[in-house]
């Protein structure tokens, strides 16, 4: 599957997106967004080459962020994927002094990189992602990982082997489960007691999405390229990972091709998804598809708005709390 570049991440009381790009003088550059006043509070140049780390080893950024996250301390970001030697991993980027101030080498897929704030068994600032232990291992070895905020690996969950990796993890909302999608299956997984508590096939094997509600997650499906492309649905599951069946966005698809769905959100009462849409330019396996974000009816199960964004490539949708 081709994962999203999210090149983005919000702060966790929702007033900041951290945005990373190329400036008009083609360096690259990592902006904070003031999303309450709509203006930027900061933009840094991030040099090209080589950063020291406290401990004298080198790494180097290759280029545009995969993902990235505000870290606990909130003077840093993490930022992934960074380069050592021949190994990748997250580094923790001070951008007010253009320093990486730490590095941990894992190979992640999923969008998500989930910072705790202390509501459960975990003490906050832990980091909560999904890697895959082997890049070209066959099958895929997964596991979630706990990282303290220094990045240190403070234990991991093997989960079952699979034929792809983890592509997405999202924590609920008081810190007590853990949802992983790496398909053919979704996972639940207790943080206290490190086991896995549910285990179903899943048709959709994209980003994952929990209701402000609490009581819903999504699952979206971006295909698996040229074999496999997107069936243009989303798949509803409660808590307990109970199928709440699917929503066809097919309806209101232009040509009424399937729509490849890569991230959603929901509205703060639960009862409506916004699903974010669309491929680059060029894709394997079906006709381009320009941007668009699909607005789902959660209690009707049934695709009710298109809003087009007019443009190639897709990331990260945020709501505003």
């Amino acid at each position: 599957m081709l994962q999203p570049q999210s090149y983005s991440g919000i702060s966790a009381e929702s007033t900041t997106v951290y945005y990373a790009g190329y400036n008009a003088a083609k360096a690259l550059a990592v902006s904070a967004l003031n999303v309450r006043s709509n203006t930027v509070r900061w933009t840094r140049t991030v040099r090209a080459g080589e950063y020291e780390l406290p401990t004298g080893a080198r790494v180097r950024i290759p280029g545009l962020p995969s993902f990235v996250t505000p870290a606990a301390d909130t003077s840093e970001l993490l930022w992934y994927p960074v380069n050592h030697d021949r190994a990748i991993g997250v580094a923790r980027y001070r951008p007010s002094t253009d320093a990486m101030v730490g590095f941990l080498p894992i190979h992640l897929a999923a969008i998500h990189m989930n910072v705790l704030r202390g509501r459960g068994a975990l003490p906050k600032g832990t980091l909560v992602v999904c890697a895959t232990r082997q890049q070209t291992a066959q099958p895929r070895a997964n596991a979630l990982f706990f990282i303290s905020p220094d990045l240190t690996v403070i234990d991991s969950i093997p989960l079952p082997p699979v034929g792809y990796e983890a592509y997405d993890v999202v924590v609920s909302s008081d810190e007590r489960s853990a949802y992983v999608i790496a398909p053919p299956y979704l996972f639940r997984i207790d943080l206290a007691t490190r086991r896995v508590l549910a285990q179903v096939s899943s048709f959709a094997a994209g980003t994952l999405a929990l209701s402000h509600s609490g009581e819903l997650l999504i699952v979206t499906d971006p295909g698996f390229g040229l074999n496999a492309p997107s069936s243009g649905k989303i798949a509803l599951y409660s808590l307990e990972l109970e199928s709440r069946g699917t929503v066809d966005l097919r309806s209101l698809s232009p040509g009424g091709s399937p729509p490849t769905t890569w991230d959603a959100v929901t509205s703060i009462d639960g009862t409506l998804a916004y699903v974010l849409a669309g491929t680059t330019n060029i894709t394997l396996g079906q006709s381009p598809q320009r941007a668009s974000v699909f607005v789902v009816d959660l209690v009707r199960h049934a695709v009710t708005g298109r809003i087009p964004l007019d443009e190639f490539g897709v990331g990260r949708i945020f709501l505003l709390r």
